[in-house]
């Protein structure tokens, strides 16, 4: 008896042992598995310059497909949205491709607006989850992003920044004989130099910049506008393209901005407007009424007959229609390629000409394969082209005239008709 006692005894601690176990195991392994998916972004902000508002997000490591912004100057009805029911909802909405992180909205008279960024995954279905603010949903006020100076900024930096592991300075800029001069000691075939008049702390901030200079070489004198503070950042094309590019203030990228002053330019307050003047005209005569320009003549018959046939020539090449390869006409593929078909395949392919420009021009503001680059102008041409804009048409046409050398001739034609009218 006393045996089977003592064996229960050990029965009844195994057990406990087990069950306590059990209990402490159990809520980790639920946790884990709760947090192994995590289809929503996070840490949505908003960041105002001028009129153009900048929404940033942080996107879901597990959903990897595009990402839906949605947009509307009242509360947004996700219930609606999510079962899309969308009759009379005030909603508009864009897609950012996986890596963007980033939407520009334009501002005009709106006081207040409010953003849903929705996940979807590689095979198109979205993740209509709970608004959290601050998380995936944002109520933005514009007037107090208006009273800091035009925009939520990050924290300044210090103002001596760490050196690099190897003592060198990465990048640096000064003001030398009417120019600033960019010397580096960066590594790579493919470099690019940006400028910007906000700090380029991280790879969000190039959208703010202009490219100066692609293939760039050290040194490099740039010829910006005088009595403006610059920031300059330099970077590996390949690398932005492909989302491993990083900006490191004090190595790759200035801390504090340089400025061309105006004395260095020789205008303003300055009295003399060149280093070395211009010659003088020797005139040993003086200069008649009478110059001896002939009287104009009328056109003969034939010259008549020349001149007609140019202008229906020119009205021939003004009535162009859109042009779209064949190859964008595929279904959209992943990555960068997605992005670009949708936009062609939509706002482009509906002939939305000022739709479709905002788009090109957001999606151009990060480097792009050179592919896509050269494509991507071209269609930006074509829309400058139909919203009777020649000359920005003529610069985009022109940009891709070794790149597709035929199609661009025959814009390049039609813009110059335009220009000349």
């Amino acid at each position: 008896m006393l045996f089977f006692c003592k064996k229960a005894a050990v029965l009844r601690t195994a057990l406990r042992s087990f069950f306590l176990t059990w209990c402490a195991l159990t809520p980790l392994a639920l946790s884990s598995q709760e947090a192994a998916l995590a289809p929503y972004v996070s840490n949505i902000a908003a960041h105002l310059q001028n009129n153009l508002l900048r929404i940033t997000w942080t996107d879901s490591p597990d959903a990897t497909g595009p990402v839906t912004v949605y947009m509307s100057d009242s509360p947004i009805d996700i219930t609606r949205l999510a079962s899309q029911e969308t009759g009379g909802l005030d909603v508009t909405s864009a897609e950012a491709p996986y890596g963007a992180q980033y939407y520009i909205d334009e501002i005009n008279d709106q006081r207040v607006r409010w953003y849903y960024i929705v996940a979807s995954d590689t095979s198109g279905a979205m993740y209509f989850l709970d608004r959290i603010y601050y998380t995936n949903y944002l109520e933005v006020h514009i007037q107090d992003l208006r009273r800091q100076d035009g925009g939520d900024k990050p924290p300044p930096l210090p103002q001596t920044p760490p050196p690099p592991a190897d003592g060198r300075l990465f990048l640096n800029a000064r003001v030398s004989d009417g120019g600033i001069v960019i010397t580096f000691t960066a590594r790579g075939e493919n470099l690019t130099l940006y400028r910007s008049v906000e700090p380029l702390r991280q790879k969000s901030d190039i959208v703010y910049g202009i490219i100066v200079q692609t293939h760039v070489q050290s040194p490099f004198t740039d010829y910006p506008l005088p009595g403006v503070p610059y920031y300059y950042a330099i970077v590996s094309h390949e690398a932005l393209s492909q989302g491993a590019a990083e900006i490191t203030p004090g190595e790759n990228a200035l801390v504090e901005p340089v400025t061309m002053p105006f004395s260095q330019v020789g205008f303003g307050y300055v009295q003399n407007l060149r280093p070395v003047p211009l010659p003088l005209m020797a005139r040993t005569a003086p200069i008649s009424d009478d110059m001896g320009i002939p009287a104009p003549r009328t056109l003969s018959a034939e010259a008549s007959r020349s001149l007609a046939d140019i202008k229906k020539m020119e009205k021939t090449q003004m009535a162009r229609k859109p042009f779209t390869f064949q190859e964008d006409m595929n279904p959209p593929a992943n990555g960068e390629e997605y992005a670009f078909r949708t936009i062609i395949q939509g706002a482009f392919a509906q002939q939305s000409w000022n739709e479709a420009k905002e788009q090109l021009r957001v999606f151009l503001s990060l480097p792009r394969s050179a592919g896509i680059e050269a494509r991507s102008r071209f269609y930006l041409g074509q829309a400058y082209y139909f919203l009777n804009q020649p000359k920005e048409s003529l610069f985009e046409f022109l940009s891709i005239g070794m790149a597709y050398p035929q199609e661009a001739y025959e814009w390049i034609e039609a813009c110059l008709v335009l220009l000349a009218r």
